[in-house]
């Protein structure tokens, strides 16, 4: 709960891609993601880190909507190689926004996948 903060409009929770992530009022183990007017989108999930993947995906444009498909399809190696080629590309320059975004694609696509999780 020590990521948890109270916004202005009331909502005790962490703000992520424009929605808020809360606890669950029945269940506290469980959590909610909720838009700034209170109406729920999703309910229910077990951690923060599958709210912000749901939102991630939510509030994909369509070229990131496609790359994570590709991403999926591609083995754990091939994540690896994709990541180092990022971290290559950078390389004693500080990252764009753009290519930033994509790292945090490409490590959150390969965790989900040594993980077994679904994408």
């Amino acid at each position: 709960m020590a990521k948890f903060r109270t916004y202005k409009n009331g909502i005790t929770g962490l703000r992520y891609q424009g929605y808020f992530i809360v606890s669950n009022e029945a269940n506290p183990d469980k959590f909610d993601i909720i838009d700034e007017n209170h109406y729920p989108l999703v309910q229910l999930y077990d951690s923060i880190e599958e709210c912000k993947w749901y939102l991630d995906k939510y509030t994909a444009t369509p070229e990131q909507k496609e790359m994570i498909e590709q991403l999926a399809t591609m083995e754990i190696y091939e994540l690896n190689h994709r990541m180092m080629e990022l971290f290559r590309k950078n390389e004693g320059k500080r990252m764009d926004k753009a290519t930033r975004h994509e790292l945090d694609i490409v490590t959150t696509v390969r965790n989900r996948k040594v993980s077994d999780k679904p994408l």
